[in-house]
């Protein structure tokens, strides 16, 4: 999935990809105890980070789950770096439809739109669609970078 969004972003972007993009497992080193920590996320563009996330899964605990662990990693990454609101967001993929049952779809999507309320008033800016293309346009326009 994360790979549709880049091929989409690379398209959109140009050379400006790599200025977006970057590996997803980051370390950080507790300047206070000494202890490495892992956060994952995707995207860094100058002075702000984001993640990809999916939300294309059979159970909405796995939905939040998925949800709960980007924000943290964003949340924290943020707070050790200094970056404030509208500089972190989420772009999730949510399914496309006929890709599963619609009773299925609907308990899969109402999981985003409550997860994304929260996640705004936090100050994270937060994306779905179905399509990877419409995701990338998102990416490219809150990282502001020109082409």
């Amino acid at each position: 999935m994360r790979r549709l969004v880049d091929d989409e972003l690379k398209r959109i972007a140009g050379l400006a990809f790599e200025r977006i993009r970057t590996e997803p497992q980051r370390a950080l080193r507790d300047q206070a105890t000494g202890e490495t920590h892992w956060l994952e996320f995707n995207l860094e563009p100058p002075g702000k980070a984001g993640n990809v996330i999916s939300a294309v899964y059979k159970t909405p605990v796995n939905v939040e789950l998925n949800f709960l662990r980007a924000s943290q990693d964003l949340a924290t990454y943020a707070k050790v770096r200094g970056l404030s609101d509208r500089e972190l967001a989420l772009f999730v993929m949510t399914p496309a439809p006929g890709t599963m049952p619609p009773a299925e779809v609907e308990r899969v999507e109402n999981i985003p739109g409550e997860q994304s309320w929260n996640l705004e008033k936090q100050g994270f800016v937060v994306a779905a669609h179905a399509s990877a293309a419409a995701l990338a346009q998102d990416v490219w326009d809150w990282a502001a970078l020109q082409a």
